[in-house]
């Protein structure tokens, strides 16, 4: 059944004392900080969500998560948040979770509810250095859920042969449909032409890539730091299963080109930091680097916001009828459809 709005704060402050003693945490907060509210209301999906902040006397803190969504069970909350542990446990900059007696999630009222350590606030904006060190981060994670032999049942949201979040390919073939890009016809059928032999290559190689449990959303957002200088992940909320390789290239596409790079150029100069330092501690194999070099192409080239959603996008300027803009969008589409741009970024050592 689909809880209201104020149902969920009713029942987060009529709970939250014996939330916080399954956690073994007798003192009740002296305040409290939302740090993030969710309420999304769909036919076919819904899901609220608080995330606090909790304070304590003697400056203890911590972040208590308490989630209602359509689909997704508290044996998955449970399972991602023992991938967490086990990482953290192996080594990885990775926030504690708290334990109930049954386990990390813990379930009541309809909501699964979690705690975790709080390593303060995240970045906001990409640059070379901390690009880097995702890179590295990322290497050490995708190391660690292969040595362990780590997985998860469900996929990322970022899955190049499934539901992929950081694609625009939808948007660009229905436009095809509708006949909005009929007057580049021919540009048109050279794209989706091409398109359809690097997929072809692709699923080739795609069964016999390497493929284990990921954090799923390596973002600025979800990312700290710690006194020493050093990265930590937090936020395993969509942590799945992913071609290691794959979730590489969407991941660091996605942190270096949608956290405030200061333009185009200082965004792939943040990929290519990216990229060179996951290598030098993860080298790719031979089919990984063939695979990667058509991972960057197909995601680069229908990158989601370069073809909707920004004012500078393929879909704005289809809008604004601007023809010699729509032109430059599907040549620049049709280049990172038939180059290889990454390919010498793949066997490079970072320093």
């Amino acid at each position: 059944m689909k809880p209201s709005e104020n149902k969920l704060d009713q029942i987060l402050e009529e709970k939250l004392a014996v939330w916080l003693r399954a956690f073994s945490i007798l003192e009740l907060p002296v305040k409290t900080e939302m740090l993030l509210k969710v309420d999304e209301d769909h036919l076919s999906l819904w899901r609220r969500k608080r995330i606090l902040r909790l304070f304590w006397t003697e400056g203890k803190t911590g972040i208590l998560k308490v989630t209602q969504e359509k689909g997704v069970t508290a044996m998955q909350v449970e399972q991602r948040c023992q991938f967490c542990e086990a990482l953290r446990k192996s080594g990885i900059r990775t926030v504690r979770q708290a334990k109930t007696i049954q386990g990390f999630c813990l379930e009541d009222e309809g909501c699964c509810i979690t705690l975790e350590e709080d390593v303060g606030s995240p970045f906001s904006q990409i640059s070379v250095d901390l690009a880097k060190k995702a890179g590295r981060l990322m290497a050490e994670m995708h190391n660690t859920a292969e040595a362990l032999q780590l997985h998860l049942p469900e996929m990322t949201i970022f899955d190049v042969m499934g539901h992929n979040e950081v694609t625009a390919l939808p948007c660009f073939e229905m436009w095809v449909q509708e006949g909005r890009l009929d007057s580049w016809k021919e540009i048109v059928q050279k794209i989706r032409r091409q398109r359809i032999r690097r997929e072809a290559d692709l699923d080739l190689l795609w069964d016999s890539l390497p493929h284990f449990g990921c954090q799923g959303d390596l973002s600025l957002g979800n990312l700290g730091c710690t006194a020493d200088g050093d990265l930590i992940i937090f936020d395993y909320n969509i942590a799945g299963e992913a071609v290691l390789v794959s979730d590489m290239i969407t991941e660091g596409l996605l942190i270096c080109r949608q956290y405030n790079a200061q333009d185009h150029a200082s965004a792939e100069a943040c990929f290519e930091s990216f990229v060179q330092a996951y290598c030098a501690l993860r080298p790719l194999s031979e089919s990984e680097r063939h695979a990667a070099d058509i991972l960057y192409s197909l995601t680069s080239a229908f990158w989601f916001t370069w073809i909707a959603y920004r004012e500078d996008s393929l879909e704005k300027a289809l809008e604004r009828k601007d023809a010699a803009a729509v032109q430059k969008h599907l040549e620049r589409i049709f280049t990172d459809l038939t180059s290889s741009s990454i390919s010498s970024l793949l066997n490079c050592s970072a320093a």
